[in-house]
């Protein structure tokens, strides 16, 4: 070591064992073939209210000092020491003491080895590999030192404020960046053979997940970092069955009956590179829950295919619109636009294919009112199956023909005669997965025809008032919308009617089985 070398360490061990505020101990490195000059432990003033055994571990980083004379401030570092303290999960920092003419006092000049010199010296190793020479020992990388590395105070206190703006834990932090740097999108690229034994268009069936797998032969893969392949394969594979999980892009499937009636729900859109867009062989794929189709620009060809999985799970949207599209073949064609959030990709018109079950229009209705009811945003978060959909139907489609029907009514005997009525106020709720909703809907424009014990009564244009949507059991959901049921009944000064307590549901069974059922008018919020 140089005579100014020397000067150097022993003034960078002078200013840190200066430091008053902590215990700091700066051991000379026996063999600095690693490039390291001092190994620093920094012992932060011991916490009072802790035992011995709780009190924090000394810090411990590793230095490099580097002396100069004159005006440079730049020294240079090997390429393998480098390396070594960019992976090194402890704090690493190169220091220069830089001596000027004339005995003034020297300028001293810190540098953290962080995100910006790991990624340089990464990037240099992997530079390396392609190179002839790789003997990464007997090159060098430069460090400049500016005006924003000077350090006027105690290194001791300047490393301590760059460790603390690290967070508390530093080895993890560092080993994310020495291990993520230089990634991109891809950490790997290869190349493979795939043996076509099936129809040309197979290798865009595989890639758009039409085609499950394909044999290939020789696959080789390689690391890729900073841009750069790997010389050497990090694996490889003489044959094998290769498959492919393609990434869909959200797109929304509007659906439109010859009715002009429309649905629209979640898709995922998914095209391929591996052909060219004005190849006869390019296609798109479109897949929302059951519903399946392709589309070959090029020849305005479209597949379409749909399932009726009844016990496999889909978002109760995606169910909807399977059923709905099913229910409006049975009347004629159904229009389909594929749109993006900057227009329409692509649109067509699906004529009746095969007959649906019976079971598929009611379904489809129940499922169409749970949608409106509970909203499409949470509709396509609840996974259910056609046979729990089935299960809950008869309450929905209850709920639904009463909404369905703009006026009600209702013929019956009383022992009295029932005043007037300009409203009828219900209640109804249910469960779907594990989701409940609950609604108060009221009737309006109300007449009451007495005749003897004879009675008629007239309601129309129901309105949900109130509503409910929870993820909780189906009893928390009666108590809570009975709750706004009464709150709504004591609020409306014109008289009332509601039929067993409001619950609409048990009103309907009672009366289709003609069993009696309990009516009371409250005026004014009295009962009558």
């Amino acid at each position: 070591m140089s005579r100014l070398g020397r000067q150097g360490e022993l003034k960078f061990s002078s200013l840190c064992t200066d430091f008053a505020s902590a215990e700091v101990v700066v051991n000379d490195a026996n063999d600095d073939q690693h490039g390291w000059d001092h190994i620093v432990e920094i012992s932060r003033p011991a916490d009072p209210t802790l035992p011995a055994d709780l009190q924090a571990a000394p810090l411990q980083c590793f230095a490099q000092i580097k002396s100069t004379r004159g005006s440079s401030c730049s020294v240079k570092l090997k390429l393998s020491n480098a390396i070594k303290a960019a992976k090194s999960a402890l704090p690493c920092f190169v220091f220069l003491v830089k001596y000027n003419v004339g005995g003034v006092e020297p300028e001293f000049y810190g540098r953290h080895v962080w995100k910006d010199e790991i990624s340089h010296w990464l990037k240099r190793a992997r530079e390396m590999e392609l190179s002839e020479n790789t003997q990464i020992h007997k090159k060098t990388v430069s460090m400049r030192f500016g005006v924003s590395d000077r350090i006027t105070g105690n290194p001791i206190a300047w490393i301590l404020e760059v460790l603390d703006g690290v967070g508390p834990d530093y080895a993890a932090t560092k080993q994310q960046i020495s291990k993520k740097v230089g990634y991109g999108k891809h950490s790997v690229q290869g190349t493979l053979n795939i043996i076509q034994t099936s129809p040309a268009d197979s290798i865009v069936d595989l890639f758009l997940g039409l085609t499950p797998d394909l044999p290939f032969s020789n696959f080789v893969l390689h690391d890729f970092r900073f841009d750069i392949l790997s010389k050497h394969p990090i694996q490889e594979f003489e044959s094998g069955r290769v498959s492919i999980t393609p990434t869909g892009q959200p797109v929304v499937l509007h659906l439109e009956s010859s009715r002009s009636e429309a649905f629209d729900l979640p898709a995922q859109f998914f095209a391929t590179n591996v052909v060219p867009y004005k190849d006869p062989q390019f296609k798109t794929r479109v897949m929302a829950g059951q519903i399946d189709f392709t589309f070959s620009p090029q020849n305005t060809k479209c597949k379409f295919d749909w399932g009726l999985d009844r016990d496999k799970k889909f978002t109760l949207v995606e169910q909807a619109g399977l059923l709905t599209m099913l229910e409006w073949l049975e009347v004629g064609s159904v229009r389909f636009d594929v749109n993006t959030d900057t227009g329409k990709l692509y649109s067509g018109t699906v004529s009746q294919m095969e007959i649906a079950p019976d079971w598929v229009g009611p379904l489809a209705q129940s499922s169409r009112f749970l949608v409106d009811i509970i909203g499409k945003k949470i509709s396509g978060t609840i996974d259910v199956s056609l046979y729990e959909l089935n299960a809950v139907h008869k309450n929905i489609c209850l709920a639904a023909s009463l909404l369905a029907n703009n006026s009600l009514r209702i013929e019956a005997e009383f022992e009295s005669e029932i005043e007037p009525a300009q409203q009828m106020v219900g209640y109804f709720f249910g469960s779907v997965a594990d989701w409940s909703f609950g609604f108060v809907v009221a009737y309006s424009n109300g007449v009451v025809v007495n005749n003897a014990k004879r009675v008629s009564m007239y309601f129309s244009n129901p309105k949900i008032v109130k509503k409910l949507v929870f993820k909780q059991d189906e009893a928390e959901m009666e108590k809570n919308i009975v709750k706004e049921f009464d709150r709504y009944c004591e609020s409306k000064t014109v008289p009332v009617a509601f039929f067993e307590n409001g619950n609409l549901a048990k009103f309907y069974r009672k009366s289709l089985h003609g069993d009696d059922f309990l009516l009371e008018v409250t005026e004014s919020n009295t009962s009558v």
